[in-house]
C-alpha cells in the first residue's frame, strides 16, 4: 500500500476472526480468546466478548495460534513469535516448511510443519530441545497432544489414521495405536487420565483408553469431518463435536447416544470449547463470528447468549448514517444490514429477541455489542410460514437511508439481487420494515428478469424513489408503502437505471442510466426539466445536497461534476485507466474522491479541477464514503470482511497541499499517464506564487498557537490547581529576628537580587535567536527569517520573547523599533495576515507605555498604523466583492 498525504489509516472495523482456529487462555476464573485477523491477532474476554488488545502487524498472515498461562504464540509461514499481550518477546526460527500446528505443554512449545518435521522448543529461551522427522508417505503428522500424567510423552496423529506415543526426552517410540483407517484431525484430553477423544475425517468421534488401547465409545455425525471436540466439565457428561458445515452435535456419555444438535451455528465452523466448570460453549467460524452458547433449557439444549460478528463476506456498500461521523451502515453478501460505531465505544449487553410483525413475518433481531459498536442483524426465523419462502431476501445491492422520519416510520430502503421488490427497514426498532415496495404488474409483464438497481429517499423522508433495470423509475410512499406514480412516459430511460438522486430542497430528482442520459425531473409533478447526454453509459452517481452538486461516473472511466440548478457540466475529471467503483464528495464539496478496480484512490480538487492526492491499496475498493463532518473516509474492499477507516490529516493537523508535480511523479512510478501536464505547477502554495497587492494569505497555523495569545495569563490562573490554605508556623520565641527585620538591609538585598536577575536575564536574552535577528534586521530586511523563528515558538515562549524586548526586561528601544518594522514589512507582503494581527495586539498591550514615551518609537508606530490601515482597505475590498457576488448568485433567477 502506498502512502497518502491527505489520509492516515486509523483502524479496521468489523474484523472478528477468520478460518484459523482461536486459542483460549485461562487466567484464574477468566477466559480469554485469541483470534487471527490477517497479519495480526485480537484478544477478547469470554464474559462480554469485548476487544481487549490488538496485536502488532506481522510479516505475513497468522496461520496457527497457541497459548500458555502467560504468553501467546503465533506462527507466520516458517516462523513463530511469542507475545506477552501485545509485546513481542522471542522468535522461534528453524522450520523449512510452512507450520500448520502449534501446541504447548509444560515448559515446551511443539510445532509441526507440512514436511512432518516436529520441533520442540524451550519457551523461556526459544532454544531447540529436540527434533523428530517423519516420512509423509508413511506417517504424515496432522496433530499432537500431551496426555495428562504421561511424563515427557506426546501423542501424534496422522493422515493414515494411526496414533503414535513418543518419549521426547529419549526421542524414542513408545507405542503404536493401529487407528481407524481415517485421517486423524484432532486429539483432545478427556476428563479422566488415560482417556482421549479422537476426531476423524469420516465424521467419527472415538473415546479411547490409551493405557488399555481400547475404544470405549464411538459416535458418528452425518454432516462431515469431526474437526473439533470439547468435554463439558460442570458435572454433566456431555461431549460436543463440530463439523465444517456449521453443525454442533452433543453426545451423552452415560447413555452413549446423541443429546441434541445445534444446526447452522456458523457458515464454516472452526473450533468449539466448553468453559471450565461452566455451562457455556464458545464457538468460532470462518464467517467472522464469535458466539457464546448457554445450556439453561430443560432438555439440555443450547441457546445463543452472546454474539460478536461482522460481515461474513466482503461488504459491497457502506455509508454514514445521519449528519454525524459516528454511525455506519453497511451491506454485504448476506441479506442483512449492519450498523456500527465508527469510533470505539463500550457496550455491555447482548440481547436476542423475536419480533412478530403484523404481516406474519417472524424475525430474529440480534444486537451484538463490542468495542467496535453495535452490529444489527435481521434474519428470517426458522418457523416462517411456507408461503413466505418465496419472500426470502437475497444479497443487498443498494440501500438508502434518511433520519428525518426515524421516530415515525421506516427510514431505510434496500434493493436486493434478482428482485424487483424493494424492502423497508426500521432503524429505531432495529428490525425489518412493514412494507415491500412492489412495482406495478404492467411494468413487469415484458421483463422476466427485472430487478431494482438503485434507490433514494427524499429529503422529507416521505418518499422512496426506486429505479429498475428495465428503465422505470417509481415513487412510493414509505409510511403506507403505496405506489405514487412513475417518471417518464412511460419510462424514464430506455436502459437500466443506474442512479437516482434527490436534492436537499425536495424539489428536483435526477436519474441516470445506461442510455447515456442524465435527466432532471420535478419531484412532485414528475415532469422532465432538462437532460444531459454523455459519451458513455452512466455507471453510478452521488449528490452533495447542501451545494446541489452531482458527481457521476461513466463507463469511459471519466467523472463529471454537474450543477443540477442549471443542469450543466462544470468540471470533468478524466481517469483513463480502470472502471470507477465508487465516488464520494467531501463535506464542504471541495474534494471529489474516486476509487477504481486497480486499488487506486484519488482525490481531486474541485475548484482547480486538479488531482491533489493519489495512493493505492492492496485490495480493490468496492465502496467508499466521506463523513458528513469531514473527519473520516470509510472504505470497503473486495478481499476484506472488515471496513477500513481513514482519518483526514487536514482536519487534525496542518497539512500542506501535495504539489501536483509530485503527484505526477507518483503516477509515473505506477506506470500511469497524465495528460495536460503543462498545467502542473511546481508548487501548489499560492502564497509564494501570488503577486503582491492582489491576494491576502493566511499562515495556516493551528488556532491554538495564536488565537489566545493575549489571554495566557487568564488561562494560567484558570488552570492553576486549587490548594488548601496552609497556616503559617509560629516563629519560636528564642529566635532573634532584629537583624532580619531591618528595613534598609531588606531593601538593599531586594535591589541587589533584582539587579542580579535583570543582569542575568539581559545576558540570556542577548543570546536569543529572535533578538539577534531583530538586531540585524535593519541591515538585512529579510522578514521571512524572523517570521520563521516566530512561527516555531509556542504561545508561552512567544509571549516571553515579546515581553523581553522591552528595556525594563533586558531589551532595548532598538529591538522594539525593529519589531514594528518587521510587522510593517510583513503587512506589505500581505502574507500571514492573522498571526501578524495577533502578535501586534500582544506587543502593543505589553509595550504601549514605552512607545508613547519615546519619540522615535512613536514615529515608527505611525508608519505601522498606515500599513495596517492600507492592508485593511485591501481586505475589506476583497470581502465586499465576494459578498456582492454571493448575494447576486442567491438572487439570480435562472
Amino acid at each position: 500500500m502506498s502512502d497518502s498525504n491527505l489520509y492516515s489509516h486509523y483502524r479496521a472495523i468489523g474484523c472478528i476472526c477468520n478460518h484459523v482456529p482461536y486459542a483460549m487462555q485461562v487466567k484464574g476464573n477468566e477466559h480469554f480468546l485469541i483470534t487471527s485477523i490477517g497479519r495480526t491477532f485480537h484478544v477478547y474476554n469470554s464474559s462480554k466478548l469485548k476487544l481487549l488488545f490488538e496485536g502488532p502487524e506481522l510479516p505475513s498472515d497468522v496461520e496457527c495460534l497457541a497459548v500458555n498461562s502467560d504468553l501467546i504464540f503465533v506462527s507466520c509461514s516458517k516462523e513463530i513469535f511469542s507475545f506477552h499481550r501485545t509485546e513481542k518477546r522471542l522468535t522461534f526460527v528453524g522450520h523449512s516448511d510452512r507450520i500448520h500446528f502449534l501446541a504447548t505443554f509444560g515448559d515446551f512449545l511443539l510445532s509441526i510443519d507440512e514436511g512432518s518435521n516436529i520441533k520442540i522448543w524451550f519457551i523461556e529461551t526459544a532454544e531447540l530441545y529436540t527434533e523428530m522427522q517423519f516420512n509423509n508417505r508413511e506417517f504424515h503428522v496432522t496433530c499432537a497432544m500431551h496426555p495428562n500424567a504421561y511424563l515427557n510423552k506426546i501423542l501424534l496423529g496422522c493422515q493414515q489414521g494411526m496414533l503414535q506415543l513418543w518419549n521426547i526426552r529419549t526421542n524414542k517410540l513408545v507405542y503404536i495405536f493401529k487407528g481407524w483407517l481415517s485421517s486423524v484431525l484432532t486429539i483432545v484430553q478427556g476428563p479422566a487420565v488415560d482417556i482421549v477423544a479422537v476426531g476423524l475425517a469420516n465424521g467419527c468421534c472415538i473415546i479411547h483408553n490409551l493405557k488399555l488401547d481400547i475404544s470405549l465409545i464411538k459416535f458418528k455425525q452425518d454432516w462431515g469431518p469431526t474437526i473439533s471436540i470439547s468435554f463439558r466439565t460442570d458435572g454433566i457428561p456431555i461431549v460436543a463435536t463440530a463439523s465444517p458445515s456449521g453443525q454442533i452435535s452433543f453426545w451423552n456419555l452415560d447413555e452413549r447416544a446423541p443429546s441434541s444438535v445445534l444446526r447452522n451455528s456458523h457458515e464454516g465452523l472452526c473450533k468449539i470449547d466448553f468453559l471450565t466448570s461452566q455451562p457455556l460453549l464458545i464457538s468460532s467460524g470462518a464467517d467472522n463470528t464469535l458466539k457464546v452458547w448457554i445450556f439453561d433449557k430443560s432438555d439440555e439444549s443450547a441457546r445463543l447468549l452472546k454474539c460478536r460478528s461482522g460481515h461474513c463476506g466482503p461488504p459491497c456498500k457502506v455509508r454514514f448514517y445521519g449528519d454525524s461521523s459516528q454511525l455506519l451502515l453497511s451491506s454485504g453478501t448476506s441479506s442483512d444490514i449492519k450498523w456500527r460505531w465508527a469510533v470505539n465505544c463500550d457496550v455491555k449487553l447482548t440481547l436476542t429477541e423475536n419480533f412478530h410483525r403484523p404481516d406474519y413475518l417472524q424475525q430474529q433481531f440480534i444486537r451484538e455489542n463490542d468495542a467496535d459498536g453495535y452490529f444489527l442483524r435481521f434474519l428470517l426465523g426458522d418457523n416462517v410460514e411456507r408461503s413466505m419462502k418465496n419472500r426470502s431476501f437475497n444479497q443487498i445491492t443498494a440501500f438508502a437511508s434518511d433520519c428525518t422520519k426515524e421516530n415515525e416510520w421506516d427510514n431505510i430502503v434496500s434493493c436486493h439481487l434478482g428482485r424487483a421488490v424493494a424492502q423497508t427497514w426500521n432503524f429505531r426498532s432495529k428490525s425489518i420494515g412493514k412494507h415491500s415496495l412492489r412495482p406495478p404488474l404492467d411494468q413487469l409483464e415484458n421483463s422476466t428478469f427485472t430487478t431494482a438497481t438503485t434507490v433514494a429517499i427524499t429529503a422529507c423522508g416521505n418518499f422512496a424513489i426506486i429505479g429498475l433495470s428495465n428503465g422505470f423509475v417509481n415513487k412510493f410512499n414509505i409510511q403506507s408503502g403505496l405506489y405514487r406514480g412513475s417518471y417518464g412516459n412511460p419510462k424514464a430511460h430506455t436502459g437500466s437505471v443506474q442512479c437516482v438522486l434527490s436534492d436537499g430542497c425536495n424539489r428536483l430528482l435526477v436519474t441516470g442510466g445506461t442510455d447515456k442520459i442524465l435527466q432532471c425531473w420535478n419531484l412532485h409533478d414528475r415532469n422532465r426539466r432538462n437532460s444531459i447526454t454523455f459519451n458513455a453509459s452512466i455507471s453510478l452517481g452521488i449528490i452533495h445536497k447542501e451545494s446541489s452538486l452531482i458527481a457521476v461516473a461513466c463507463e469511459d472511466f471519466a467523472c463529471y461534476l454537474i450543477d443540477i440548478e442549471i443542469m450543466r457540466i462544470i468540471r470533468s475529471f478524466p481517469d483513463y485507466q480502470n472502471s470507477i467503483t465508487d465516488l464520494a464528495l467531501s463535506f464542504d464539496s471541495r474534494w471529489l474522491i474516486t476509487s477504481s478496480v486497480d486499488g487506486s484512490i484519488k482525490t481531486w480538487d474541485i475548484p482547480s479541477a486538479r488531482l491533489i492526492d493519489f495512493f493505492r491499496v492492496d485490495s480493490p475498493v468496492t465502496s467508499l464514503c466521506f463523513s458528513p463532518t469531514g473527519e473520516f473516509l470509510i472504505t470497503a474492499h473486495a478481499d476484506m470482511v472488515g471496513l477500513c477507516l481513514w482519518s483526514s490529516k487536514i482536519i487534525f493537523s496542518p497539512v500542506p497541499f501535495l504539489t501536483l508535480s509530485s503527484v505526477s511523479e507518483k503516477f509515473r512510478e505506477e506506470g500511469l499517464a497524465i495528460e495536460n501536464s503543462s498545467h502542473l505547477s511546481e508548487s501548489h502554495d499560492t502564497r509564494n506564487s501570488a503577486e503582491p497587492g492582489k491576494l491576502i494569505t493566511l499562515a495556516q497555523l493551528p488556532h491554538t498557537q495564536w488565537r489566545n495569545i493575549t489571554n495566557l495569563e487568564f488561562i494560567r490562573r484558570r488552570n492553576k490547581p486549587k490548594e488548601q490554605g496552609m497556616a503559617t508556623k509560629k516563629t519560636p520565641f528564642f529566635l532573634d529576628l532584629g537583624k532580619c527585620t531591618n528595613g534598609s538591609n531588606l531593601s538593599m538585598s531586594t535591589e541587589s537580587i533584582m539587579h542580579d536577575s535583570g543582569t542575568k536575564s539581559a545576558h540570556l536574552m542577548l543570546h536569543s535567536s529572535l533578538q539577534e535577528t531583530l538586531t540585524l534586521y535593519t541591515r538585512t530586511r529579510k522578514s521571512s527569517d524572523s517570521l520563521a523563528i516566530i512561527k516555531s515558538l509556542g504561545p508561552s515562549a512567544l509571549d516571553f520573547e515579546i515581553r523581553m524586548l522591552g528595556p525594563d526586561a533586558g531589551g532595548s528601544h532598538e529591538l522594539l523599533k525593529n519589531f514594528m518594522l518587521l510587522c510593517e514589512d510583513i503587512l506589505h507582503t500581505k502574507c500571514d495576515y492573522e498571526i501578524v494581527q495577533s502578535y501586534l495586539l500582544l506587543f502593543l498591550q505589553v509595550h504601549m507605555k514605552v512607545i508613547t514615551e519615546n519619540q522615535c518609537l512613536h514615529n515608527q508606530a505611525k508608519c505601522l498604523l498606515e500599513a495596517i490601515n492600507q492592508s485593511w482597505l485591501t481586505t475589506a475590498k476583497l470581502l465586499n466583492e465576494n459578498l456582492c457576488l454571493v448575494s447576486y448568485c442567491k438572487n439570480l433567477v435562472l
